[in-house]
């Protein structure tokens, strides 16, 4: 991820130079996964969920995707910018698989964990697949943290591309291939 961002980096500043859209380009060998989270809840301030992703081909490697109501996927629209994140991870080619997501609401936002906080894991388990020189865009996991923990896919593209554009400069996407790791609409709920 560090590569990716030094990369990323290097390129913005290449095309700064030369007058041209920043864009978001696979390293060598490598690909590119795309995914957001959103967190929707009553909890204003403490609402949070991460989403385990794991290798399959290659077991050692985990990742999270983070998402609170305090992180914000800043938009170039006037609409209001929706709590989340975008995860830009720079992968080998393989196999992998988003595990499943865990959440935590209702605890008032403290530094530490209320014990009034409630915690729930939400199962995925779906996998996905990034090849080399492949930016694989695998949707949205919109979170609705209240009695009915759960996680609802979202092809959520035009929001999350105009969210590169306003928070790196990125306009150009070379290689994009929408492969949602599950249908539009699907809902995962808790266990």
């Amino acid at each position: 991820m560090k590569r990716l961002m030094a990369l990323a980096t290097v390129g913005l500043m290449a095309c700064s130079t030369m007058q041209q859209p920043a864009a978001l380009i696979p390293t060598q060998g490598g690909g590119v996964a795309l995914i957001s989270a959103t967190v929707d809840s009553t909890d204003t301030l403490g609402a949070k969920a991460e989403a385990d992703i794991r290798g399959i081909d290659d077991p050692g490697f985990r990742a999270r995707v983070y998402a609170s109501r305090r992180d914000v996927l800043r938009t170039t629209s006037a609409q209001s910018d929706p709590n989340g994140e975008l995860a830009v991870l720079d992968l080998k080619p393989g196999r992998y698989v988003v595990a499943g997501a865990y959440t935590t609401w209702g605890g008032g936002g403290g530094p530490s964990v209320d014990s009034n906080a409630r915690q729930a894991y939400i199962p995925i388990g779906r996998e996905f697949e990034v090849k080399a020189g492949e930016v694989v865009y695998l949707g949205s996991l919109g979170f609705t943290l209240d009695n009915n923990e759960r996680a609802t896919v979202r092809d959520a593209w035009a929001r999350d591309a105009s969210h590169l554009q306003a928070t790196r400069g990125i306009r150009q996407v070379d290689g994009l291939v929408t492969r949602l790791i599950a249908p539009d609409g699907t809902v995962f709920l808790r266990r």
